[in-house]
């Protein structure tokens, strides 16, 4: 387990603050997610952002939670997207750190969730990047940060078929696992609610080596459409391979990542008229600007999909504060419950607050707005910004 001690923050924070913040004045948050191998296009930038803020608020002289400031300690454990490191490293944190609140990611994040016993989930937190309706319904104390998969699918196949009312045929490319065959599923439904025939998915393994082979079986279907599920670092590749191949229809992803990875890996030619579930819009505001230099001077390369998890620890923090306490879990839930975020690097600055009620019994969901990109004429250019659709 890699623990972030943000060292250097907090002594200069303490500095500043006369020394008044002391070691038992410790906010512990224990995050969890693949920070190498195939998730950690996902990983890294949840990691990443999650470390900016933090720093944010040690740099300021601590959080203040009901009228004592807290440094806050950040732990850090690689799962590597297995269930049995995420068990592990879930264990740590709780019993070897006490660490009650939780960034949890991935589907192994959620496995090793439900493998706890159910009286020391009662005394845990978690807010969680994923889509799991069984760790946010009651009674587990889960809060989902990202947007719902649900909502990706509509608008991703519509404006599609909008687009270009030629498609009739659709096939699917996506690695195996619960949490990708669940997105498989949304978009199956999808395009079969507008008309369109579903061709099948081929799967293939998420460390695959060699996308030849599964490239060239899904093309021999001769798909309108070629969909690229929850790829992560594989779809810029496979996308500029099935351009090799001579594969002329239109191309998108359906889960959110990065317009401008595809564009830079592919190269304009192949990458035109690709569609994607985007984390931001284009053009890209002087505020998006300022983090996207401010995440690349840190981490060394950007991507935008560090803007799906911006608002992750924004609100663990709130609600916190709003409860007034680091150990009251029910005050805590309840804090974040009633938190809301302003997501000043999305187009028209929105205010992001929880849904989720009709979805999985309780308001754990937020609702981000989905935003479909796409290139044009060599650009990353947003083609719409949809408010969530599913209660």
């Amino acid at each position: 387990m890699r623990r972030i001690f943000i060292a250097a923050a907090a002594v200069l924070a303490m500095s500043l603050a006369g020394g008044a913040a002391q070691a038992e004045d410790t906010l512990k948050i224990g995050l969890q997610s693949a920070m190498t191998g195939w998730g950690a296009v996902w990983g890294v930038p949840l990691r990443a952002t999650t470390e900016m803020y933090v720093d944010e608020i040690n740099e300021a002289g601590g959080l203040e939670v009901g009228g004592k400031t807290y440094m806050i300690e950040l732990f850090v454990d690689d799962h590597k997207a297995d269930t049995k490191l995420a068990k592990a490293g879930l264990e740590r944190f709780i019993h070897q750190e006490g660490i009650k609140i939780l960034m949890i990611h991935f589907d192994n994040g959620p496995d090793a969730w439900l493998g706890l016993p159910e009286d020391v989930r009662a005394g845990l937190v978690h807010v969680s990047p994923v889509w799991r309706p069984d760790v946010f319904s009651p009674p587990h104390n889960g809060f989902g940060t990202l947007n719902l998969p649900p909502n990706f699918a509509p608008v991703l196949f519509g404006q599609v078929a909008a687009d270009h009312p030629d498609v009739k045929t659709v096939v699917e490319l996506s690695p195996r696992g619960p949490f990708p065959e669940m997105a498989v599923r949304n978009d199956k439904a999808a395009v079969e609610s507008l008309g369109l025939e579903w061709l099948g998915v081929e799967y293939f393994d998420p460390d695959l080596a060699d996308p030849l082979p599964v490239v060239t079986k899904v093309l021999a279907l001769n798909p309108d459409m070629l969909n690229l599920g929850c790829v992560g670092q594989t779809g810029p590749q496979l996308l500029k391979l099935a351009r090799q191949l001579g594969y002329e229809g239109v191309m998108s992803c359906s889960c959110e990542d990065d317009i401008n990875l595809y564009l830079g890996h592919a190269g304009p030619e192949a990458a035109e008229g690709f569609y994607i579930i985007g984390s931001h819009g284009f053009p890209e505001g002087p505020e998006l600007m300022a983090f996207r230099e401010k995440y690349t001077e840190r981490e060394g390369e950007w991507t935008a999909v560090s803007l799906a998890f911006y608002q992750g620890i924004r609100v663990l923090l709130a609600g916190i504060q709003k409860a007034g306490s680091i150990d009251d879990i029910p005050a805590i839930v309840e804090g974040v419950r009633q938190s809301s975020v302003v997501q000043e690097l999305l187009p028209g600055n929105p205010v992001i607050t929880w849904g989720g009620t009709e979805t999985w019994g309780q308001a754990h969901q937020m609702q981000v707005p989905v935003v479909l990109n796409t290139i044009k004429d060599g650009q990353a250019t947003t083609v719409a910004v949809i408010p969530p659709t599913v209660p």
